[in-house]
């Protein structure tokens, strides 16, 4: 393993905003460019901290208490006839107790039980109260990268400590919404950033090809893009800069851009259908209230009031003008949306 570890944030968070990076170059010239966005505000902090588990009876989650292969095993010497006693004989200990003695500590040192009484102040006290309750035991995560050298005893356990955190995942492959970081060493952090690029590359080059055809396709794109980024019809040079930003906004994205674009391929008909709901929610047809579709049927030819149709969700929108069971309410849609276009 790399002595170098990296906590990496999740590139699927959505941003809080966008910065440009200043550089000053040697002649004193300063160069401005579009660097990436934040998911916090500029300055901010996030301090990552061992927590308390409910699964561990309230103490503290360290992720020092599995068994590892006791490496001290049988050695010649120990620094203390405790250690000698813990260490001589096992096959196996907790990372824990490898840890300390590995790290020159006391048996113990690393323990999970805390005194959380909040009616004792520990300022001043560092040196009598446990490990994790010190400042020493925290770290600042960077907004992008920052850097963990397993060669230090502190950013070793910290290691260790994020390994058994809920928010940060133990790779890039393990990562979902759920985590604000995830770990790399320094070969997969490459590994990510050649799928990063094959992804984001991929997009571009299929946003190429919508543009070149001509047909109108890239306007309609932008209305079914999860995100819907179209707010109103757009002319394909509009569309074509809309979605090249969406794109390049995050990976997270570009990976829709690429999955939307597969499904356009599998299913233009499907495809269709997507603009035209796109279109009669903007014409005020259909009316989407939080997650419900509403659509209220015109009188019919005797002047009669019908009630209106309700779809939970979107997927029973989809379905339901798909259905040739539904036509004749599906050509009245139609209808009244040409209607109102022409009006």
């Amino acid at each position: 393993m790399s002595r170098i570890v990296t906590i990496e944030s999740n590139p699927s968070k959505s941003p809080l905003l966008g910065y440009k990076r200043v550089t000053k170059t040697a002649d004193g010239q300063s160069t401005t460019e579009e660097e990436r966005n934040l998911t916090r505000a500029p300055g901010t902090k996030d301090t990552f901290v061992v927590r308390p588990s409910r699964r561990l009876g309230g103490y503290l989650n360290t992720g020092l208490l599995h068994e590892v292969e006791n490496d001290y095993k049988g050695q010649k010497g120990y620094r203390s006839a405790q250690w000698k006693e813990i260490l001589e004989k096992p096959d196996r200990v907790s990372l824990q107790t490898l840890l300390e003695y590995k790290h020159g500590k006391e048996p113990g040192f690393y323990t999970n039980v805390i005194d959380l009484n909040p009616n004792i102040s520990y300022k001043g006290r560092e040196k009598e109260i446990n490990y994790f309750q010190n400042k020493i035991s925290t770290i600042n995560l960077n907004d992008g990268t920052t850097k963990l050298d397993l060669s230090k005893p502190i950013e070793e356990v910290l290691y260790y400590n994020m390994k058994a955190a809920d928010r940060i995942a133990n790779s890039y492959a393990e990562m979902d919404s759920s985590h604000d970081y995830y770990l790399s060493s320094k070969d997969e952090t490459a590994k990510t950033k050649q799928t990063a690029k094959r992804i984001n590359n991929s997009a571009l080059g299929r946003l190429e090809t919508l543009f070149e055809s001509k047909d109108g396709t890239i306007s309609n794109f932008c209305k079914v893009l999860e995100g819907n980024i179209a707010k109103t019809n757009l002319s394909e040079a509009q569309a074509y800069n809309e979605l090249d930003a969406y794109i390049r906004h995050n990976l997270s994205q570009a990976k829709k851009f690429n999955t939307a674009y597969s499904d356009m391929e599998k299913d233009v008909i499907k495809f269709n259908l997507k603009v035209k709901i796109w279109d009669y929610i903007d014409s005020n047809i259909i009316r989407k209230i939080r997650n419900e579709y509403i659509w209220e049927v015109p009188r019919d030819e005797e002047g009669n009031t019908k009630e209106p149709i309700k779809w939970d969700r979107y997927s029973d929108l989809l379905d339901y003008l798909s259905n040739a069971k539904y036509q004749a309410e599906q050509e009245l849609l139609e209808k009244q949306f040409k209607a109102k276009v022409r009006a």
